[in-house]
């Protein structure tokens, strides 16, 4: 499944580096690696798993508790820029 995932960057991440830095994710092409994994296993997207994963929405749903808990470790922090420095950092 990792070999279906597609980076923005100059070459692909390892499994591993992705584990020791998380922030790697940032350089995900989403887009590319969905039409990727659409071309490798085509049955997948009407699959009675997929159906029920996204039945109630919560696969397009942030982590809240995540995000507050990252909220509030950068709130105080860059003079007052902590909410822009959150965001640049969350969204990437």
């Amino acid at each position: 499944m990792w070999d279906l995932l597609r980076w923005e960057g100059k070459h692909p991440q390892a499994p591993v580096s992705v584990a020791a830095k998380p922030h790697y994710f940032c350089e995900l092409a989403v887009g590319r690696s969905v039409r990727a994994l659409l071309a490798a296993h085509p049955a997948f997207w009407r699959s009675e798993q997929w159906r029920a994963c996204c039945a109630d929405g919560a696969v397009l749903e942030l982590d809240r508790r995540h995000f507050c808990r990252v909220r509030g470790k950068g709130a105080g922090r860059e003079g007052g820029k902590g909410g822009r420095v959150l965001a640049q950092g969350f969204i990437c």
